[in-house]
């Protein structure tokens, strides 16, 4: 008599259900820091607006195109090892809006270095062109696994994947190492504008740690052959970058208000005075004891760190209403508040 056999499904399908469950939460973070990023910042350039917005729609439709894949392989084709083994196209489309979004997000952190570094056309060059290569790569994943002909010799494909996850990988290291480095390079020996300088490093350190660590993850995942957790790691990493992004932005409030709190509490201490003349027209105010000098430029251009109006005032009294952008300087020590 013939014994019959049940198909089982794939192994790492329960890797790709547990990978849209954590995509889906770190979607709902990313909609949250969204939200409070609109709310809290109006007057930001539409232009950031615009990649925040942009960065929101890719991942919302991932969202929803990981749920259609979902429902195909563990719903309508359960138990169908031959369907399974083939990747559905709402498994891989999601793949041309993470490399987008990714490289958007790139982009912007490209430009920090870039000012960080003096205008260092050199390094961002760099970094910019290894951000296209990992997009472009990804694109062509995509074009070419939903290419019949091309899908079948398998191994053209599945060549690119490493060398995509290994590039992003390297991108988001690069990204930060520069940031620490020319962060670090700005510390003086004041304690108060170290603490800056630090949270500053930290902040920096943590936004890529995350993405790194998940697209290193992937490259290893590849040559281990766990199939689906693959994929699933990738789409981690859309998220990831997304609440990087707005995790930097949304921080900037709170950093302005601390920078501010050290500069009264430091001022209240030393300031015998308590004059103070405000010249509205020129933007200058003058003290005749312990200034303290905050530079910032206008909303309109995030992350610039050199700055063009000043503002002096007593550290005794408030003071004066400062656009996002702070600089501090107190006897001889000097920080940068950058805006994310």
């Amino acid at each position: 008599m013939e014994s019959s056999t049940i198909a089982v499904p794939h192994d790492t399908l329960g890797a790709l259900l547990v990978g849209v469950a954590l995509s889906t939460i770190f979607y709902g973070v990313m909609f949250m820091q969204t939200c409070m990023y609109y709310m809290r910042f109006p007057d930001d350039s539409l232009w950031l607006k615009g990649v925040v917005a942009a960065v929101l729609a890719m991942q919302t439709t991932n969202v929803a195109l990981l749920g259609h894949a979902s429902w195909h392989y563990l719903v309508d084709n359960r138990g169908l090892p031959d369907t399974i083994e083939v990747l559905v196209w709402s498994a891989m489309f999601p793949t041309l809006l993470n490399v987008t979004s990714a490289t958007l997000i790139h982009l912007f952190f490209i430009r920090q270095v870039f000012i960080m570094s003096g205008r260092n056309w050199y390094l961002a060059c760099c970094i910019f062109l290894m951000s296209i290569t990992q997009c472009a790569l990804g694109w062509a994943l995509v074009f070419l696994g939903l290419v019949p002909m091309i899908r079948q010799e398998s191994r053209a494909v599945q060549a690119l994947v490493p060398s995509s996850f290994a590039i992003t990988a390297a991108t988001d290291v690069s990204i930060t190492l520069s940031l620490v480095y020319y962060l670090q390079f700005r510390k003086t020996n004041h304690e108060r504008t170290d603490n800056i300088v630090n949270r500053l490093i930290v902040m920096s350190v943590n936004n890529g740690l995350l993405s790194s660590t998940i697209a290193l993850a992937a490259f290893v995942c590849v040559f281990l052959d766990v199939g689906y957790a693959t994929i699933a790691l990738c789409h981690l990493l859309g998220k990831a970058y997304g609440n990087s992004l707005l995790a930097s932005l949304n921080s900037r409030k709170a950093r302005r208000e601390a920078l501010s709190d050290q500069l009264r509490r430091s001022g209240s201490r030393k300031t015998t005075k308590k004059t103070l003349t405000w010249n509205a027209q020129s933007h200058t105010a003058t003290q005749d004891s312990d200034t303290v000098e905050l530079t910032h430029m206008r909303p309109s251009s995030p992350g610039v760190l050199v700055t063009k109006e000043v503002a002096r005032w007593s550290m005794s009294e408030s003071p004066p209403h400062i656009a996002p952008r702070l600089s501090a300087s107190r006897n001889g020590a000097h920080v940068d508040a950058w805006a994310v």
